[in-house]
């Protein structure tokens, strides 16, 4: 699940709404964003899985959560998300709900952080 705090401008939504995994194999999944305001943005995910519980059950080898996410106006890109839920998972939970919501952290950084974070997009 995929959601914006407020009135994010951005559009932000998985390429896929649901997946069946397998423990202890790797997957896949890509989240696609476009940042439709007049302005760049820089923005961070905070992830959320249900039922908590299964949460120490779920790793993200990578994560597009890790990092800020800078976005130019008008930009679109994919988040990729690297993850595996481990073995030991006890079978009463068999649907795991990850959640992704975007925060605008823009105003929240430093000038230099927020061109570094550009720069470092640009490359």
């Amino acid at each position: 699940i995929a959601h914006t705090q407020g009135n994010l401008p951005w559009r932000f939504k998985p390429e896929v709404n649901s997946v069946q995994v397998h423990p202890g194999q790797m997957h896949q999944l890509n989240f696609i964003v476009e940042n439709m305001s007049a302005t760049d943005m820089v923005v961070q995910a905070i992830p959320s899985v249900t039922p908590g519980v299964a949460a120490s059950y779920f790793n993200k080898i990578e994560c597009f959560c890790f990092n800020r996410q800078p976005l130019q106006q008008g930009q679109t890109a994919d988040l990729g998300l690297q993850f595996y839920v481990d073995k030991e998972i006890p079978a009463e939970y068999s649907t795991v709900t990850l959640s992704y919501t975007l925060f605008d952290i823009s105003n929240k950084i430093s000038e230099d952080e927020f061109a570094q974070a550009f720069a470092v997009n640009s490359d």
